[in-house]
């Protein structure tokens, strides 16, 4: 804003018509925009893990090499502050994000989604001059190999069905092996 002239703010660029003898006073008022910073820690294995995103962050892939080990991905600087932000992870084969902790939120929130490894800053969370971290954790889900031998057949018509539930008899049946036939995968 200037005092003193006649003006035009245009975007970035301020265009002034200044009257002989006339003092300008102008003040700038820049704005830093917040900044993200991503880590991952997978439990239970390795490898490389992508993150998606909106208001400007670009994507990324972190990839550990040590389980249980936290590995800092690139700092970010969102493109707006004051903007409601999704981060979201897709999520490997065979793991499950069971954490999403994110600190820098000043007087704003996260709402968080592990089953589709994602998280929503809102708008008060990307206050200008924030730094934002965000820790992503994952376990490996476990593989349950399940072998049943029979020594002595009475009958040839003899049948044995085994199932595998997540936690208890009400879970969903994830796997169903009867007369040489399986269904599912039998991962946890």
């Amino acid at each position: 804003a200037c005092t003193g002239t006649n003006g035009s703010l245009t975007g970035n660029t301020l265009t002034i018509t200044q009257s002989t003898g006339t003092a300008i006073v102008c003040t700038y008022t820049n704005t830093k925009l917040p900044k993200i910073t991503l880590t991952k820690i997978s439990n239970g294995g390795v490898g490389a893990f992508s993150f998606t995103g909106n208001n400007g962050f670009t994507n990324q892939t972190i990839t550990t090499v040590t389980a249980g080990t936290g590995v800092t991905g690139a700092v970010q600087t969102l493109a707006a502050a004051l903007t409601a932000t999704t981060i979201t992870e897709t999520i490997p084969a065979g793991y499950i994000v069971t954490a999403i902790n994110c600190t820098g939120l000043g007087s704003g929130t996260q709402t968080t989604d592990l089953a589709a490894g994602s998280v929503v800053l809102n708008a008060a969370a990307t206050a200008a001059g924030s730094n934002i971290d965000c820790t992503f954790t994952n376990a490996k889900k476990p593989l349950l190999r399940v072998s049943k031998i029979v020594s002595s057949i009475l009958d040839t018509d003899d049948r044995f069905m085994t199932e595998i539930r997540a936690v208890s008899v009400t879970d969903p049946v994830l796997s169903t092996t009867t007369n040489n036939a399986t269904t599912g995968d039998g991962v946890l």
